[in-house]
């Protein structure tokens, strides 16, 4: 009983002094830890705090033009600023030569006739939207 209360007692004082258990992971942690799962932080890391916050990438199509569809993106975040957050990577399937406009939040899907595009804008979070156009 005495040495469980000393063991205890030195437990404590040792805690107390701030010398308890490590913080962060040992050596046998890191090594017994796959690859893909250290690598997951990094990549999390890199995405800008603002984006983070990016709930929903909401696409809008604009009015038919002899051109196209001017297609715009905007980004739908709670309790975030998404506004200063860069705007998505355009993609479509199948793969159209969509049009650059000066907003980066816009793109222009060529007209096609006969053509079903998906239009996709992808948030640097991994949210993403798309938007179905007929022409």
């Amino acid at each position: 009983m005495t040495k469980k209360m000393l063991v205890l007692g030195l437990s404590a004082f040792a805690a107390a002094c701030g010398n308890n258990a490590p913080v962060g992971p040992t050596s046998t942690d890191l090594a017994a830890a796959p690859v893909a799962e250290a690598a997951a932080p990094a990549a999390a890391d890199a995405v800008p705090w603002t984006c983070k916050g990016v709930l929903e990438v909401h696409l809008r199509a604009g009015k038919p033009t002899r051109e196209g569809i001017e297609v715009t993106a905007s980004y739908l975040g709670l309790q975030t600023d998404v506004s200063t957050c860069p705007a998505p990577t355009w993609s479509s399937q199948p793969e159209a030569k969509l049009v650059a406009r000066k907003d980066p939040f816009k793109v222009l899907a060529p007209r096609l006739a006969g053509t079903t595009y998906a239009v996709t804008a992808l948030a640097p979070n991994g949210r993403q939207g798309t938007l179905k156009l007929e022409f």
